[in-house]
């Protein structure tokens, strides 16, 4: 990836990613120049909130119920797609002989054994909970798998007890924090997540290494994984992402050295059986986004942008076609910000939060080097995660 007398270390370290209640808009921080238009996906969420809106309260409005009702718990109505399951674990914890059920169990229902609601088909239904004598009312919302997919809160209630993995380069790797844990760990840890396993490799791209490419001269063939779409096709056809449930994508820090394009003509055309035919970053993004729910359509992708780096600054890159003016980070974390609202995921966008725990300079608290990131740095990237 880089000249060997400076390669070395780098893939030493290469080779070990609140509570709300509400739906979330994805309003990372994009201002690291990223000024794509992350209104539309906004617009777009508010859209569906609006049209799901609509839908509850014609149900409400159309319903003739004279119970009276009472809260339990703290529970909005509930939004959820078709097979996704909705943990009440929490929140019926400190309900005493506790029983759930429904105003039309074709629509929703509830498994006992694990207390998540579970969506069945599109459609408006009302759970009911009666402890005690006593009774409330929630709204439940099915709507088709994928409608959420880009506007999902991270909240114990769609987290908890739900699988996840990750994909990307040696700042998501674990053998470069341990002891420590990463932001990935300490996310699943925090909403009591099954973590399933971690996929990063240090020094990979998420850039396919076509034949011809940077990453390919400069690797051959001595890695068994030089990229992403190798690494995210793998897992699916070894069965691995069946039941996952939750995914990060995180890549950019080697795509941006090795410098492959944003996008080219074709790219937009996914074949999942073929990787090859991927020859751009955009499209080896959408790629890896096609293949995971080509296996499980119900899986939520969180694409993480670059942490801040100065990587760029103390090893520029030799393989940019203009010298002078190479595809820049923030040309790379644009391009992940447009695969969101093309893909439906949801974004996260950490550059210009952690460009300010930045101090490899002068003690080196958050960072280990240039890009990589010290126990303290991924507490920090985790945090603002959950608060995104």
């Amino acid at each position: 990836m880089f000249e060997k007398n400076k390669l070395l270390p780098f893939l030493v370290l290469s080779l070990s990613l609140m509570i709300c209640s509400c739906d979330t808009i994805n309003n990372s921080d994009s201002s690291i120049d990223t000024s794509t238009d992350t209104a539309s996906l906004e617009n777009s969420s508010t859209n569906e909130s609006s049209s799901s809106l609509n839908s509850l309260d014609s149900y409400k409005e159309n319903e003739h119920d004279d119970t009276i009702y009472t809260t339990l718990v703290k529970l909005d109505d509930i939004k959820i797609e078709i097979n996704e399951r909705y943990s009440l674990k929490r929140a019926l914890k400190s309900l005493k002989d506790v029983k759930v059920t429904f105003k039309d169990e074709d629509i929703a229902t509830f498994d006992d054994t694990t207390k998540q609601v579970i969506g069945l088909k599109k459609g408006v239904t009302a759970l009911i909970l009666s402890s005690q004598d006593k009774l409330q009312k929630v709204y439940v919302q099915v709507d088709d798998i994928g409608k959420y997919s880009g506007n999902f809160s991270f909240d114990y209630f769609h987290l908890e007890d739900k699988k996840i993995v990750a994909f990307g380069d040696s700042v998501t790797a674990e053998a470069t924090i341990a002891p420590s844990k990463t932001y990935y760990t300490l996310f699943a840890e925090h909403f009591n997540m099954i973590k399933v396993k971690n996929y990063a490799i240090g020094g990979t791209t998420g850039t396919y290494a076509y034949f011809g490419s940077n990453v390919n001269k400069e690797y051959s063939y001595e890695t068994p994984y030089l990229d992403g779409c190798r690494v995210v096709n793998n897992a699916v056809n070894n069965n691995e992402i069946n039941d996952v449930d939750y995914a990060f994508i995180a890549y950019g820090h080697n795509d941006q050295y090795f410098q492959p394009p944003i996008d080219v003509k074709g790219d937009e055309n996914v074949n999942i059986n073929n990787f090859s035919t991927c020859n751009s970053f955009s499209g080896s993004y959408r790629f890896m986004i096609s293949k995971l729910r080509s296996a499980n359509p119900n899986i939520r992708i969180i694409l993480l942008g670059c942490t801040y780096s100065e990587y760029d600054k103390t090893n520029p890159t030799r393989y940019a076609v203009d010298k002078d003016h190479p595809i820049t980070y923030a040309d790379y974390c644009q391009a992940i910000d447009d695969i969101s609202i093309e893909m439906r995921c949801r974004l996260i966008l950490p550059w210009n939060y952690m460009k300010q725990y930045f101090d490899y300079n002068n003690g080196g608290f958050y960072y280990k080097d240039s890009v990589h990131l010290t126990g303290n740095g991924h507490q920090k990237l985790y945090e603002y995660i959950i608060e995104n």
